[in-house]
């Protein structure tokens, strides 16, 4: 019996033995074994009560992109056989953009004149917004000119831009080919890392500014 008493106090001593080993500083701070770094205090607005865990805001712009050339039909993309696939998560929000508007099979750049009166001439079925491949992936820079982005605008009618900021890939089929491009959108088999950030943004394209160029 009073060996199976002593046993444990045994160990105990042995353990806080290894403990006391274990607890000196065999390697005190140097250049190359600096300190832990303090902990950082709580910044004002961490430490604020806010109605819902939300205590940042971060707004990003995408610069001389619209919001429909990179999410005109987000959160569905076609998932073309043999392209990156998306999938939205379940339960993301509808987006207003071209395709929540109606604004792909019919587009008021189909009847503007000047639009209408581009030589060579572009059907009307091309003055349309398209789904851009992933083959047309390197595009031709529409134009960011002070004054042709506000005629392409035309007083918040947005219906001139083939005609005010289009740019051509010569050689190339379709809208693609001409001053149209300027029409065509990606999706998220193109810009699939691009949509995947969104799924974990709000999206809004209700924002809009006086500055052109």
């Amino acid at each position: 019996m009073f060996r199976k008493a002593i046993l444990p106090a045994s160990l105990a001593a042995a353990l806080l033995a290894l403990a006391a080993c274990g607890s000196s500083d065999n390697n005190p701070p140097s250049a190359s074994n600096p300190p832990a770094p303090a902990a950082a205090a709580p910044s004002p607005q961490d430490l604020a009560q806010t109605a819902t865990p939300i205590k940042h805001l971060v707004v990003i712009y995408g610069e001389n992109r619209s919001f429909d050339h990179y999410f005109a039909t987000y959160p569905q993309a076609k998932n073309t056989p043999g392209e990156p696939v998306f999938t939205a998560l379940a339960g993301t929000p509808v987006v207003k953009n071209l395709q929540t508007d109606n604004l792909i099979a019919t587009n008021p750049n189909q009847t503007n004149a000047s639009n209408l009166a581009i030589t060579p001439a572009i059907p009307a079925t091309e003055l349309v917004p398209f789904r851009l491949d992933r083959a047309q992936a390197n595009t031709a820079d529409q134009s960011h000119s002070y004054s042709p982005e506000q005629e392409a605008s035309d007083v918040g009618k947005m219906d001139a831009f083939p005609a005010f900021t289009g740019k051509a890939t010569m050689g190339s089929a379709g809208a693609f080919g001409t001053k149209a491009q300027v029409l065509g959108f990606f999706d998220g088999n193109t810009v699939t890392g691009l949509w995947n950030y969104a799924q974990h943004f709000a999206m809004s394209q209700n924002a809009y500014t006086d500055t052109y160029g």
